[in-house]
């Protein structure tokens, strides 16, 4: 049993707030913490609400990660770096939502056992993290890819070492979590309670993580994020060429810039409500008489569930905004085989943002030129591939959505 004389932190969800004990009777203590029955309705609202991100976010990404792994021509550097996020986002679902849920039905005692208890927030913590190192890459990247392709060997130069590091990096910063987290168990009217609570060296210190966090986890990738749509945004604008008379690249950039905006608005909207509140949190006044909002509860889970459900839509910005995507998302669908050739690179399989003049080794199927069907290179239809009618059409639909249209600006 741990030291009653400590400071403990007992939480709502995955929050927490601290007691001193030695000020406090376990009775005052336990009245603060005392268990409330969640109505019938708002626990099958919850879990319909979960088990729907869930689904989503786990078919989502992993229809990306079959279809990056399946499909040659999408094996760009680019695509590595979706293939990647998509691998963290997928573990949300597994190691996050599920937990949540959990914990949001047993606010006031730990089910789970200790395996679960050292596990919990640091898994959240890191999974989360590399989710979001890996997103502020690929923004970087497309940025580059865009507006100053002579700098793309920053994040294509060494891209193993880069998606290392996301991993590193988030192991890094959740250590915190699997040093400081223990079971406290407390002997009170016959009664055994059993709680998850992160013990950090002080208040302080506990303090300065949270900010810490904030700073690399939010703010830093946010203003990122900010700054690449901002320039290019302001060299859009600078442009004289007419929005019907783009040139491809132009319309490209057009395309990656509309991505941008997007992923932008998702992780502002979606973690911005997290954010707030583990800041509110950690410094807030806590002592006997501080009494929390009675819509905390509410907001807690709401602001969770938002961060987490972010996870959802990263699929459908990158289906959505890439063609080549789509097919081969559909091709999977259908439970097609070889929908395209496995030696054959088409033009635009990749990032519809050209990476012209990029320094890397290998050259991205980003940086193929759209040229016309007679330079085009066709679908192998030798004896050794039966492909059927359908297939040779889902195999020229994304070559086409791009040709057909420079054709016509032309």
């Amino acid at each position: 049993m741990d030291n009653l004389n400590s400071p403990l932190d007992f939480g709502f969800g995955n929050h927490t707030f601290d007691f001193d004990l030695g000020n406090l009777s376990l009775k005052d203590l336990f009245g603060k913490v005392k268990k409330h029955e969640m109505p019938d309705d708002e626990k099958a609202i919850k879990i319909f609400a979960y088990a729907v991100a869930m689904f989503l976010s786990f078919f989502g990404n992993l229809t990306l990660i079959v279809v990056i792994l399946s499909t040659k021509s999408l094996r760009t550097k680019f695509n590595y770096y979706i293939l990647n996020l998509a691998v963290a986002d997928i573990l949300v679902p597994l190691t996050c939502m599920w937990l949540h849920l959990v914990i949001d039905f047993n606010p006031s005692t730990w089910i789970l056992g200790s395996f679960f208890c050292k596990i919990n927030t640091f898994s959240q913590v890191f999974v989360v993290s590399v989710g979001i190192f890996t997103l502020l890459v690929t923004i970087l990247d497309r940025f580059l890819a865009s507006e100053h392709p002579s700098l793309l060997w920053l994040t294509q130069g060494h891209q193993i070492i880069v998606i290392i590091l996301t991993w590193v990096c988030g192991a890094a910063i959740a250590l915190p979590w699997l040093l400081y987290t223990h079971l406290v168990e407390l002997d009170f009217l016959g009664k055994h309670e059993v709680l998850c609570q992160a013990k950090f060296p002080s208040k302080d210190s506990r303090k300065a993580y949270t900010t810490i966090f904030f700073i690399i986890g939010y703010a830093i990738p946010l203003w990122i994020m900010c700054v690449c749509i901002v320039l290019s945004m302001g060299k859009r604008k600078k442009s004289d060429i007419p929005i019907t008379f783009l040139h491809p690249t132009l319309d490209m950039k057009r395309k990656a810039l509309n991505m941008l905006l997007s992923v932008l608005l998702v992780f502002f909207i979606c973690w911005t409500p997290q954010q707030c509140l583990k800041l509110w949190d950690v410094f807030r006044t806590r002592n006997a008489h501080s009494k929390l909002p009675p819509w905390i509860d509410s907001y807690v889970f709401a602001a969770y569930y938002m961060a987490y459900s972010s996870t959802c839509f990263h699929p459908l910005i990158y289906i959505g905004f890439n063609k080549c995507f789509r097919h081969a998302a559909i091709a999977m669908i259908k439970c097609k085989r070889d929908k395209f050739s496995p030696t054959t690179v088409y033009p635009g399989l990749g990032s519809e943002v050209p990476l012209e003049n990029s320094d890397s080794e290998e050259q991205d199927s980003n940086s193929i030129e759209l040229q016309g069907p007679s330079n085009a290179q066709q679908p192998n239809l030798n004896n050794n591939h039966r492909y059927s009618f359908s297939d040779i059409q889902l195999v020229h639909s994304c070559y086409q959505d791009q040709t057909q249209e420079v054709q016509q600006k032309e």
